[in-house]
C-alpha cells in the first residue's frame, strides 16, 4: 500500500519540490502529438508530489488531475501552481478518482516504487478509456 506518512510536513514537501524530477516535456508532446494524435479530453497524473511533473501537462490536456496519498504534498502543489485546466487531489494509487474507461492518458513519474502494483494496475484497467495511454517511469 502506498504510504501515506513519507512527506508529513510542509517544509518537507516543499524542500522536496525543488529536487523531484520532471517528466521531460518532449515524453508529453510524443504522447499527445504521435501516440494519441490529438489533445486527450482527461490525463491523470499518479503520484504527483507537489506537481512538479503534472505542470509539464499544462496545455496538453484539457483536463489534469495530480493525484497524490500525501495531504502536505498536494497542499504544496495547490498553492504554487494554479491553472484553470489543472487540479490536484489527495487520494491512493489503489482507488482512484476517475470514472471507469473515462481517462485518456495515465502517467506516474518517479512514483510506481510506492504502490501496490496490482492493486494500481487494477485501477489502471478501470480508469483507461479504450485504446489510450499508460506511462510509468520508476
Amino acid at each position: 500500500m502506498f504510504q501515506k506518512r513519507l512527506f508529513v510536513n510542509t517544509d518537507l514537501s516543499e524542500r522536496y519540490a525543488k529536487y523531484r524530477p520532471k517528466l521531460p516535456i518532449e515524453h508529453v508532446e510524443t504522447i499527445v502529438n504521435k501516440l494519441l494524435k490529438r489533445q486527450p479530453k482527461l490525463w491523470l497524473d499518479v503520484g504527483c508530489g507537489p506537481g512538479n511533473s503534472t505542470q509539464q501537462i499544462i496545455g496538453h490536456s484539457e483536463k489534469i488531475i495530480g493525484v497524490d496519498v500525501s495531504d502536505t504534498q498536494i497542499d504544496v502543489a495547490r498553492k504554487s501552481i494554479v491553472h484553470e485546466s489543472l487540479s490536484f487531489e489527495q487520494g491512493s494509487c489503489e482507488k482512484l478518482p476517475a470514472e471507469d474507461n473515462s481517462v485518456d492518458v495515465i502517467t506516474a513519474v518517479q512514483a510506481a516504487h510506492y504502490f501496490d502494483l496490482p492493486a494500481f494496475f487494477s485501477e489502471v484497467d478501470r480508469i483507461l478509456a479504450p485504446e489510450e495511454f499508460f506511462l510509468s517511469s520508476l
